[in-house]
């Protein structure tokens, strides 16, 4: 899936060290209800380097997919990509945050 297919989102920063809970809800455009079916997620550097070796599965929660985010002992710029399914379709977003 290229980059342009990626649903962006800005996320709060996090604290070195701190554990929170990161995360998108999904919506259609014309307001019908969405239901998750799977989902996973991988954490990033903003270079590219995942911080995971394979994707980890994501919590739904009917429209939502997160995870609990450990943020690393180095300040900078990190990304989460999650990957789910909705009905036949699979969608990819991508959650950025700044460590501080």
């Amino acid at each position: 899936m290229s980059s342009s297919n990626i649903d962006k989102f800005e996320s709060k920063d996090l604290i070195q060290g701190e554990v929170a809970k990161k995360g998108i809800t999904v919506t259609r455009s014309d307001g019908v209800d969405v239901s998750v079916s799977s989902a996973t997620y991988q954490r990033f550097k903003s270079d590219g380097t995942a911080m995971d070796e394979t994707p980890q599965v994501a919590t739904i929660d009917d429209d939502e997919v997160s995870a609990n985010i450990t943020a690393g002992t180095t300040a900078g710029r990190f990304y989460v990509d999650f990957t789910y399914v909705v009905g036949a379709w699979t969608r990819k977003a991508r959650l950025y945050y700044d460590v501080v």
